[in-house]
Parts: C-alpha cells; structure tokens; sequence
C-alpha cells in the first residue's frame, strides 16, 4: 500500500544509485578512519559514559553532541570526496542528521526494541559506527540480501519484528577501534544481546538523503520500550 511513509523509498529510487559494494551484506568497514574524525572529546566522552555505566544495572545512555555535527559533517564530506567513499552514490546529496554515544551495558536478556530484527523504515539511511574498544563479540547481525526498496510496504510492526526468522542468512558484525563501520538501516538487523554486565560504548553518525529530512522517522536518542 502506497502512504506518506513510502516517500522516502521514492527519493531511492530517483535520487540515489546502485552500488555493488553494499549488494550483499548492507555495510562496509574503512580502515583508519576513526584517526581522521574522532577527535580526543569525543573520546573523552566516551571513555566518561563507559566510567559511569560500570556504576549502573543494565541500561542503555545516548548523549547527544549537536557541537560536533557539523564538524564531523564536513570531515566525513572530505573523506567521501578523496576516498571514494559509497556515500553519496549510495544516498544522494546527505545530511549528517545527527551524532551522538550510544553505551550500553547488558543484561541478561535483551531490553531493547532494537535487540528484535527491523529496518529503520526510511530507506537507505546510514549510521556510521566508531567504537571505543574491539568488540569481543559480534555486536551487530544483519540479514544478507534484505536491503530491498519498499515502496509498497514501508513499515514492520511489532509482530513482524518479533516473528522474523532469516534462518541461516546472517552476517554477524564484530566492530574494531581501528574501523568505521558504515551500516545500511534499510537492512533487516538487530543489535547482539552480549553476555551479563559488558559494556560496549560507541560514537554514532546517522546519514540520509537531504530531500527526506521531513519524513527521516525518528533519528539517534529516542526513548526505548
């Protein structure tokens, strides 16, 4: 069925382009990028939220840094111009819509909707990952091959989310300090469960097509049920 939440698939399919390196398993790593975009407050930051969790149950903390938005904006355009990043074939002309830490120490079993399988519901949008420290388990899983356009059925709802089963056609994502991790939301994915009381801390940057900043759907910190 065709709704305003189908808008965003349009602007895929006349604004963005095709590209092979994203066919299969809907992200790539970039070697040495963190060196050329973190800078050492937001490692600060980041290192402070881990300090702060190890006093706490299990829960997830987002911070936002509007400060750094456009700084991390114009580092990434630079590095998607020399290095021939798949960023702005991939979306169109972006925006970073917005950067944040996104820390969380685990329970014993999920707490999060992002822990179930979805897609963010706004086509190809991207979130850039930088972690704090290499990941001992595999922090992510995406659904191989499920980065279709969909036009025609833009939204999952709870039940769709809780009862997708891909079965064996997984990607599992171990993150490292020394990569960025470019991940296309309009994957099916969802975020590891990890054991008891880890604590994994990373600085988000969330990317989309300019022509979808009215119907983006909900971007970086929102309440978690």
């Amino acid at each position: 069925m065709i709704s305003i939440y189908s808008y965003p698939y349009l602007v895929d399919f006349f604004f963005s382009k095709y590209d092979e390196r994203w066919k299969d398993n809907g992200f790539i790593s970039i070697k040495d990028l963190p060196n050329k975009i973190i800078d050492q407050d937001i490692l600060s930051l980041m290192e402070e939220t881990k300090q702060e969790l190890k006093k706490e149950s299990p829960r997830t903390v987002w911070k936002k840094m509007d400060s750094h938005r456009k700084i991390v904006s114009n580092k990434i355009k630079v590095e998607d111009k020399n290095l021939n990043f798949p960023i702005k074939s991939y979306v169109g002309n972006y925006n970073v819509d917005i950067c944040y830490i996104f820390a969380t120490k685990y329970g014993s079993i999920p707490h999060r909707n992002s822990q179930l399988w979805h897609h963010d519901s706004v086509g190809r949008r991207l979130k850039m990952f930088f972690v704090l420290e290499d990941d001992p388990y595999p922090s992510l899983n995406i659904e191989k091959n499920s980065g279709v356009n969909r036009f025609f059925n833009p939204i999952l709802n709870k039940s769709q989310r809780e009862n997708h089963n891909p079965k064996n056609n997984i990607q599992k994502i171990k993150m490292f300090k020394e990569n960025a991790y470019l991940i296309d939301t309009n994957f099916m994915h969802h975020g590891s469960k990890h054991i008891k009381d880890f604590i994994r801390v990373a600085f988000v940057v969330e990317i989309s097509n300019k022509l979808k900043n009215f119907s983006r759907g909900k971007i970086g910190i929102r309440k978690e049920v």
